[in-house]
């Protein structure tokens, strides 16, 4: 049953990474977005921030913004693929690195915006209690869902939690879950697994605990302090003066201050 479900969400992440990329590489062009707006590539635990953030920027400047929002992983695939957009936020460095070496990024655009981390969650009705982190070792769950830790950075960080605790048969902690994995094509879909079974923990950013805190129990933080959120404008981009704009916009304290309510931190 286990190695079903991990396989079917495997599956699952490589159809709409497909259907997107069919979307975003040529197969047709946006019907929503032309040369007045400015088309954002965001990673998706960005989703409420930027809509804000989005709406403020129109209201100050007349300038719409569309936002494409999925996994870091499946933006730059999309970027690569097309070429489009005009500017990326991805939720981790390395799928930043990816795009730099395709050449895609506009000479020295690229900032670390914001930081965040990581959380051990259950659903509010589950009965797990976590002291720390080696509890998972006898913890009695039936999944760990996490974005895929081959390609989501949620997942990756995930990854470099567990593999630092160890069990007490000497394998790390990842090795002693690895079998329990649900992985998700998003850190969103990922709580959204573990909000649906009362049997299911997940780790998932603070920000997205924080806007589902209502159906979702706090279990356990992380202490890793190194999750960071690149940003950058994208070279060949179709709204230039637009794109600009909105980059700049996104460095304003009165940006940053709509980001901290929504959990996110500042990079020191």
């Amino acid at each position: 049953m286990r190695r079903f479900v991990r396989i079917q969400f495997k599956q699952l992440t490589l159809v709409f990474g497909v259907l997107a990329l069919c979307a975003f590489g040529g197969c047709q062009r946006m019907s929503d977005t032309d040369g007045d707006t400015v088309l954002v590539f965001a990673a998706v635990s960005l989703s409420d921030s930027l809509s804000e953030v989005g709406g403020a920027f129109r209201e100050e400047t007349g300038t719409d913004v569309t936002f494409n929002f999925a996994g870091s992983q499946t933006l730059a695939q999309q970027i690569a693929a097309s070429g489009r957009g005009d500017l990326f936020i991805s939720a981790d460095e390395e799928w930043m690195d990816f795009i730099a070496a395709k050449e895609h990024l506009e000479a020295g655009s690229r900032i670390s915006l914001l930081s965040n981390r990581l959380v051990l969650v259950s659903a509010a009705d589950a009965e797990f209690r976590v002291d720390r982190l080696e509890d998972l070792c006898s913890l009695d769950f039936e999944f760990l869902c996490i974005g895929d830790p081959d390609a989501v950075p949620a997942g990756r960080y995930a990854r470099k939690w567990f593999e630092q605790e160890r069990c007490g048969d000497g394998e790390t902690l990842w090795e002693g879950v690895r079998s329990r994995i649900s992985p998700a094509p998003d850190v969103r879909a990922a709580l959204e697994q573990v909000l649906s079974r009362s049997d299911s923990i997940g780790v998932v950013y603070r920000t997205d605990f924080l806007r589902a805190r209502e159906r979702t129990k706090l279990l356990l933080e992380s202490p890793l302090q190194d999750i960071r959120y690149p940003a950058a404008l994208l070279k060949g981009r179709e709204n230039v003066s637009g794109g600009a704009a909105f980059y700049e916009f996104l460095k304003s304290e009165k940006v940053m201050a709509i980001f901290e309510r929504h959990g996110f931190g500042r990079v020191e």
